[in-house]
This record gives C-alpha cells, structure tokens and sequence, in this order.
C-alpha cells in the first residue's frame, strides 16, 4: 500500500526522556493537548508526531512547510501554556532539538521549496 508524500520542506526533530514517574499515558494526553491548542494554529504547520523508541527514549517530531517555519513554531512554543505542560513531563537536560530541511525530490514535487 502507498501513501501519498506529505508537501513539508522543514521539520524540528527532538528527541528526550520522559521525567521520573511520567508514564506514556501522560505524555500522550500532554501532545495532543499541544497539538490541538498550539500548533494547528500555527502558520506553516503540517503534521505533528510524538515517537516511542527503545530504552526510554522518545521523539517529538512537527512537520513544516519550511525550515523557516519549524523554527518559529518552536519560538513560539515556549510562550504557550499547552506547551508549558508538555515540557514539564520531559526529564531536565535530556532533550535534543535539531531543525532540517528536506532536500529530495518529494518535496520539490509537492510545492515544497527546500531551500527555504
């Protein structure tokens, strides 16, 4: 089965530990609470993951129709009380943020511009 491409050119991809005692339930709730009254408001945002990995480790990945975008989505973050919340369940000093842009031909195709 195929899917279609989704048209982003940009992406913040952020990987941390969940904090003592925060249980997946919670960081789940806390995502898409920020979702819903954070980021489908926000200008450039396309699509929004929270991912599970081995050993406690989890990422948090927002789609963006430019690096540009990402980047002022995530200025932003930090002055949205949903997103406030979401960080508190993040354990301190474990988080790593990193911003790309795409640069392959699906991108270019879906009206993405990579340079951007």
């Amino acid at each position: 089965m195929t899917h279609p491409a989704l048209p982003f050119a940009g992406c913040e991809f952020a990987t941390f530990r969940a904090a003592d005692g925060v249980t997946p339930d919670q960081l789940l709730a806390a995502s898409q609470r920020m979702r819903q009254q954070f980021l489908l408001q926000q200008p450039g945002f396309i699509e929004h993951a929270l991912l599970q990995g081995d050993d406690g480790l989890w990422a948090d990945m927002v789609l963006a129709d430019s690096r540009a975008s990402a980047e002022a989505i995530c200025q932003r973050f930090m002055q949205h009380e949903a997103c406030l919340a979401y960080l508190a369940l993040i354990a301190p000093d474990s988080a790593k943020l990193t911003f790309w842009a795409r640069h392959d031909t699906t991108s270019a195709a879906a009206g993405g511009d990579p340079a951007r």
